[in-house]
């Protein structure tokens, strides 16, 4: 029985090995190994290409200038604006955070009703099957209780705290989207390469297309 590579080579006319090697049975493998799912009958520029949108993302690229002209942003921001800013933050920190407790609050309620009446049916049952029910869901809500803790914000103390966080932050940005971005086109850089090593090969030994 034919496999998902071995039909194209009976099918529509069949695919000469140097065809089928690269451009099926290479889709194995980890230069084009993004490429397992796609469309058969991609041709080799269309299988390189495709490669390169997979590999070389401009996501990156587009991150790396929206925080460095953030970073202009705030470079040119007088005190003043560091604290109305720092001002809004807060607030909105504060309020976040006060819903968040009130959310936990309202959780930790149901659970508790919940439990009171499980604990009810227990002590009021003498079949054992509906015990051991509620008994495992006690221990469920015990679990989701110790473990539902509302996250609380910390807010910085003041706007120079504030503005020291933000700018570090943005430095890491800068950083991370810099090296991720490098190391996308260098990994795009080297899959293409080796597959284009490979078709040298092949067609060096099986002859190129005429």
């Amino acid at each position: 029985m034919p496999t998902g590579y071995t039909y194209v080579l009976t099918e529509n006319g069949g695919k000469k090995t140097r065809d089928w090697i690269m451009e099926h049975l290479a889709r194995a493998f980890g230069m084009c190994i993004m490429l397992r799912d796609d469309p058969h009958g991609l041709s080799r520029e269309e299988i390189k290409k495709r490669i390169k949108e997979k590999e070389i993302s401009d996501y990156h690229d587009k991150e790396l200038k929206k925080v460095q002209e953030e970073l202009a942003k705030y470079n040119e921001y007088t005190d003043e604006q560091w604290e109305e800013e720092y001002n809004t933050h807060a607030e909105r920190i504060q309020k976040e955070n006060e819903e968040r407790i009130k959310e936990s609050e309202r959780v930790c309620e149901i659970y508790m009703k919940t439990k009171d009446e499980l604990q009810r049916v227990i002590n009021n049952t003498t079949h054992e099957i509906t015990a051991n029910v509620c008994r495992f869901g006690i221990e469920q809500i015990k679990t989701s209780k110790s473990d539902y803790k509302p996250y609380i914000e910390e807010i910085e103390s003041n706007w120079q705290e504030y503005k020291a966080r933000t700018l570090k932050d943005i430095q890491w940005d800068i950083e991370y989207h810099t090296e991720e971005g490098r190391e996308d086109k260098e990994r795009g850089s080297d899959r293409i390469s080796a597959y284009e090593e490979m078709a040298k090969e092949v067609d060096r030994i099986l002859g190129k297309e005429k």
